[in-house]
């Protein structure tokens, strides 16, 4: 089943112990319809309390069409099966920033 993988960038909201940081990251959201997936997306920044900036890449990724000899993919596989798992949004690192030295 493919999932779906949202690359963004985004800033913590003022009811977040890290409000006044920006933040650079990536989630799978284990739904097939990107339509519905976004959703999905969308609705788990909120619950991070992340404010989305904009959407830098988005593509469907299928765990089970992953090469596990490539190590390249242990990551995206380890990801997968975490959503799969879970049945629910899974955030990669999150990269943050802040904010203050963006001017």
């Amino acid at each position: 089943m493919k999932f779906w993988y949202f690359k963004f960038h985004g800033k913590y909201s003022k009811d977040s112990s890290n409000y006044g940081e920006g933040v650079y990251s990536g989630c799978l959201i284990p739904d097939s319809n990107r339509r519905t997936a976004k959703a999905e997306f969308l609705s788990a920044l909120i619950e991070e309390r992340i404010i989305l900036e904009e959407i830098l890449d988005s593509f469907a990724l299928d765990g089970h069409e992953l090469d596990p000899s490539d190590r390249d993919n242990d990551v995206w596989i380890d990801l997968y099966q975490q959503a799969e798992k879970l049945k629910t949004p899974i955030f990669t690192t999150l990269h943050l920033y802040d904010l203050s030295n963006e001017n």
